[in-house]
């Protein structure tokens, strides 16, 4: 049960087992992290979710103090065009992906659920102070990625397959 007021608010804290069994209980899975990066900066590859323009309040929660996150969806300028809501500040998610090194390639065992190491998170958090880099599509460094550990700047989405 969440706290009162906190109820629309993201769930920090879960460890990636925790986010990826709350996804699969939902008929859900966590992204890859090719896929969340995908939806973060779209075909024309945005800097941000929202575009070329810095971060503001008004898109994104950043620079603020222990907890202090704002309810999912309530900064509408910094979605996506295609409407996708918080991914960037806020809290960051987990992805299914292990860290591994870029350029992405699903064929080298990263998204062996099974497979031991740490996990992808990405997104920016409502800590991160107004360095825009860490609220960009592409920023991945920066943040507890043990999988095995919640943290309080680390939530979760879930995805799903298409058709």
């Amino acid at each position: 049960v969440p706290e009162p007021g906190l109820a629309d608010h993201p769930a920090p804290e879960s460890t990636w087992q925790g986010a990826k069994a709350f996804c699969a209980w939902r008929g859900a899975r966590l992204p890859t992290e090719a896929e969340w990066e995908a939806a973060a900066r779209g075909k024309e590859g945005r800097s941000y979710p929202w575009g070329e323009a810095p971060p503001t309040a008004g898109r994104a929660v950043f620079a603020r103090g222990r907890g202090e996150t704002d309810p999912v969806g309530s900064h509408p300028k910094g979605a996506t065009p295609e409407g996708v809501f918080d991914l960037a500040g806020n809290e960051a998610e987990w992805t299914s992906s292990l860290f591994k090194s870029y350029p992405y390639d699903a064929a080298d065992g990263r998204e062996d659920p099974k497979a031991p190491g740490e996990r992808v998170t990405r997104g920016g958090d409502h800590v991160f102070d107004v360095a825009p880099d860490h609220l960009t599509g592409y920023f991945r460094d920066g943040f507890s990625r043990n999988p095995r550990r919640g943290h309080r700047h680390i939530g979760f989405r879930c995805a799903k397959d298409a058709g």
